[in-house]
Order: structure tokens, then sequence, then C-alpha cells
């Protein structure tokens, strides 16, 4: 049995020494990705996530599914 979960995050997208992203605008994105949410047991569900990326940060929800033994 499937169950939908909503997870919120907040991360900064300037990392020293690694990976630097700067949003002069704040910008909505959606996106789907239909592996994206890996469970422990080795499957993996659909994932939604709603997020806007605004100076250094970004931050959102995600939506997936959550699968029930």
């Amino acid at each position: 049995m499937k169950k939908i979960r909503i997870k919120g995050y907040c991360y900064s997208t300037w990392d020293k020494g690694g990976f630097k992203q700067i949003a002069l605008l704040p910008s909505p994105y959606f996106t789907h990705n239909p592996l994206g949410h890996f469970i422990e047991t080795g499957v993996s569900t659909n994932l939604w996530v709603i997020s806007i990326s605004f100076l250094i940060w970004d931050f959102g929800i995600q939506v997936y599914e959550d699968l029930e033994y």
C-alpha cells in the first residue's frame, strides 16, 4: 500500500570548493522524478518537488510515495 508523504527542506546552494549557484530573482521550480525517492529497502518511488531558489538558498517541499508493509 502506498502512502503520500510531504517533507520540507532548505539548503544552501553555495559550498566552499564545490557547487556555487546564485539566483538574483526568486525562481520557482516544479520537478517530477519517477525514480527520485530512494527507500532503504532498495525500492524507489515517484518524487515531486516544488521549490524556490533565491540568492544562495533553495527551499521547498518534497511530495513522495512511501510504501507500507
